[in-house]
């Protein structure tokens, strides 16, 4: 083999894979990031799966269990602060069922919290 095919051949095998990844990953709808917004936080419907009550995503850890407090003192004394797994905390407590966790939005209102039903995280 000579010098020009050995170094033709390095080549290929440096700039096709190089070429290659961002084609295929842009092909495939664009990177997944941990941290996607859509993965930390899904809107629940009443389809069976786990659902809690979320009073809110937060930044700070210390305005994350404020919240928690007032939640619980508004009726959903397991409502935890936990963090989200996108550099934030949610403020929630797991329901039995989505009527249920309806029911609870509805007592969170009434005392000033605003609430949603999200899907359970995965335990």
């Amino acid at each position: 083999m000579t010098g020009s095919r050995v170094w033709l051949a390095v080549a290929a095998i440096v700039l096709v894979p190089l070429l290659a990844y961002p084609v295929v990953v842009l092909a495939e709808g664009g990177p997944s990031f941990p941290g996607d917004r859509g993965e930390c936080a899904r809107a629940a419907a009443d389809d069976g799966q786990p659902v809690e009550v979320v009073a809110g995503h937060l930044a700070a850890y210390d305005e994350a269990e404020a919240l928690r407090g007032r939640v619980a003192a508004a009726g959903l004394p397991s409502a935890r602060a936990e963090q989200d797994g996108c550099g934030r905390w949610r403020v929630g407590a797991a329901v039995a069922s989505y009527a249920t966790g309806l029911e609870a939005m509805q007592q969170l209102a009434r005392a000033g919290v605003r609430a949603r039903l999200e899907v359970a995280p995965p335990a």
